[in-house]
């Protein structure tokens, strides 16, 4: 092979990485591909063509070099690996369980291929293709087509897993674009939170950033659920609140190392690295609102900083159906593709206008698309873009030096919202550069504030079946929505009074409906029976609603013997539930739905609300208070598993009965 050809090898090599590193897999498949044609082919060459052609959805030429690998090694566990999963995610499950079996028979300890194996076996697309092939007697052969497998109980064998011992990091900052690069980034008081899954009991678990210890605590025990054979199991759970903030700004190495009883340490069980980026805290316009953040913490040597954000006051929040965070002054839309494009887009422009009437709408815009937007009285300004194709890569490429000047020339433009109106081309790749805190697109990549997904296929060829016009709408649509749901309060004008009447209320009653319960039992504030004396004690009625007995005994007797307190432990028709929330002088419960009803009906709502999911997803939109916590582990989303918080729901039970009754009185004096 001549030296030329090795240079022009190491070139197309060369650009093959980048195009792959962009996410262009398409150009990096043919790139690679002209590497193998010169006569460099080779086992990993095939593979990583294959790789580019999954990727790019191109599965014709992405199995044949799989197969090709194959026929290098035929008995190579990691090519029958990367066959197994090309099979699976096209599909064919069957062949996906043939070249999974063909691993574990050459490398049966391989964990990788056991659970790939295991998960595609109880999998019912396995079961729904063997169906296909092997049909049943099944009568009514059309029903049998309609039955979701998903929603069929399933077995024990099904249900429970064989764990392995590991170490799980369920929050270990937030995936960000930041000046150091893109990673997982850390501001502020922020929460390292996961578990570790070990047959040696461990006791405390350490954790250094570049060396130095920033945290060290007990773990916890919890269940490990749904276990299938190896008792000798624990899970052990944590959840390290963290100040980040003494830290310069910038790349860290980030060590978590628990200790167990003989004092070993396995990477991946009792230890684990990771990179991490501490970064400075978003501007308060946008995360005021936000139970994630927590404000600046006072030094403090005697207190722990669980201490210290467990001791701030409850936030208090008004209820509206608006949702956006911040203002919207300065607008940048970007329309960096062809003339076609635009056109499709003026609907879309016009309602953009409509909705943000005062706010001052800079387009970024192709010079394709210039002289058409000067002519709809949408954009206060414009910015061409040069965002050219470039035929070899195929794709918008910007040279470094003309990213650098784009940033510098939007920096002064303090953009509040940055939306790309583009389905499905490049230029979310630019979103990042206009400075805007809060970015808006269809999901294809990159990091948006919020990503719109949406489909409209045809059953036949699976064609688009949207006007393009129509999909780009939803974009503005979505944004209306998030400035205002539109949502208003249904009252009831149908309801008598005399329906509250057999639950030991009077037609007059003015009374204060307290409901304790929620599907979650883990989000149930626990002071209801203290916060009924307090209400009791201002000689209001209480209408006590409980999910069994049990709060009967921590209630004032002589209260409900005189019928002063009304205590319900009872599943009850709608009608009178309805009627019992909509006469109410008002109420007070967790997030569930009783709390949305309530506020539905234009009653004066207390929502004690966990910072699981934020307040502006879940709170009631109408009337009342929301009150909350902050804490650097808002958004867990925990469900089935609630031991994982390992900090014992503080969001929740740390809400004080002073600061509830305080929001109350002041609801019933208004």
């Amino acid at each position: 092979m001549s030296l030329n050809t090795n240079l022009w090898r190491e070139d197309l090599t060369r650009r093959a990485l980048i195009a792959k590193d962009q996410g262009s897999f398409l150009a990096a498949a043919e790139l690679f591909e002209q590497v193998i044609s010169l006569g460099g082919g080779n086992l990993g060459l095939s593979l990583i063509s294959g790789h580019m052609y999954k990727e790019g959805r191109d599965f014709a030429k992405a199995e044949r070099h799989y197969l090709d690998a194959l026929r290098q090694a035929s008995d190579n566990a990691e090519v029958l690996l990367q066959l197994g999963h090309f099979y699976k995610i096209t599909g064919r499950y069957i062949e996906a369980e043939k070249y999974y079996e063909q691993v574990r028979a050459i490398l049966p300890d391989w964990d990788e291929a056991r659970m790939e194996l295991d998960r595609l076996r109880n999998s019912t697309e396995l079961k729904l293709e063997r169906e296909r092939i092997m049909p049943g007697n099944d009568i009514d052969a059309q029903v049998n087509g309609l039955i979701s497998e998903d929603m069929l109980p399933k077995t024990r064998e099904q249900l429970y897993n064989a764990h392995r011992e590991e170490f799980v990091i369920t929050r270990g900052g937030n995936h960000q674009r930041t000046r150091w690069g893109i990673g997982a980034t850390v501001r502020g008081v922020d929460s390292l939170r996961g578990f570790i899954i070990s047959a040696t009991p461990l006791l405390v678990l350490e954790i250094f950033l570049d060396g130095e210890l920033v945290h060290k605590g007990e773990l916890r025990v919890a269940p490990l659920r749904r276990e299938r054979e190896n008792s000798q199991l624990r899970k052990y759970v944590y959840n390290a609140w963290i100040d980040f903030s003494k830290f310069p700004y910038g790349e860290y190495e980030l060590v978590y190392r628990a200790s167990n009883i003989r004092g070993d340490a396995r990477e991946g069980i009792e230890w684990r690295r990771e990179r991490i980026i501490v970064a400075e805290p978003i501007g308060t316009e946008h995360c005021k609102s936000s139970p994630a953040s927590v404000p600046p913490l006072e030094p403090n040597p005697t207190l722990s900083v669980v201490e210290q954000v467990n001791a701030l006051p409850s936030l208090v929040f008004k209820p509206s159906p608006r949702s956006y965070p911040g203002q919207l002054k300065n607008v940048a839309v970007l329309r960096a593709d062809q003339l076609g494009d635009m056109v499709v887009s003026v609907p879309a422009l016009r309602r953009l206008r409509e909705i943000l009437p005062t706010s001052r709408i800079v387009g970024l815009v192709s010079p394709a698309n210039a002289a058409l937007a000067r002519t709809l009285n949408v954009f206060d300004e414009l910015i061409l873009l040069d965002f050219p194709d470039n035929v070899e890569q195929r794709d918008r490429i910007v040279e470094r030096a003309g990213q650098e000047a784009l940033i510098a020339q939007l920096k002064p433009y303090k953009f509040d919202l940055a939306i790309d109106f583009s389905v499905a081309g490049p230029s979310h790749k630019l979103l990042p550069m206009t400075g805007a805190p809060m970015t808006l697109g269809f999901r294809r990549g990159g990091d948006k504030s919020m990503d719109l997904v949406a489909e409209a296929r045809g059953p036949k060829g699976g064609e688009v079946i949207i006007r393009h016009s129509s999909w780009v709408q939803l974009i503005v649509e979505a944004l209306a929505l998030w400035l205002d749901s539109g949502a208003k309060p249904v009252r009831r004008t149908d309801l008598s009074k005399s329906m509250i009447t057999p639950y030991g209320l009077a037609e007059d009653d003015e009374y204060v409906f307290l409901h304790s319960g929620s599907r979650l039992a883990f989000i149930r504030w626990p002071h209801y029976p203290e916060l009924a004396c307090r209400v009791l004690s201002l000689g209001k009625k209480v209408l006590y609603m409980a999910e069994d007995q049990s709060h009967r005994e921590l209630l004032p007797q002589d209260a409900l013997e005189s019928g002063q307190l009304v205590y319900l432990a009872q599943k009850l028709p709608f009608e009178h539930f309805d009627a019992l929330l909509s006469y109410s002088a008002a109420f007070v419960g967790n997030d569930s739905g009783p709390k949305h009803l309530a506020s539905l009906r234009g009653v004066k709502a207390v929502s004690l609300h966990p910072a699981r999911a934020d307040w502006r997803e879940w709170g009631q939109e109408f009337t009342g208070v929301i009150i909350g916590r902050q804490v650097p582990c808002a958004g867990c989303q925990l469900y089935f598993d609630p031991e994982e918080c390992a900090q014992g729901v503080p969001c929740i039970n740390n809400i004080s009965v002073d600061e509830v009754f305080r929001e109350l009185r002041e609801l019933l004096d208004a």
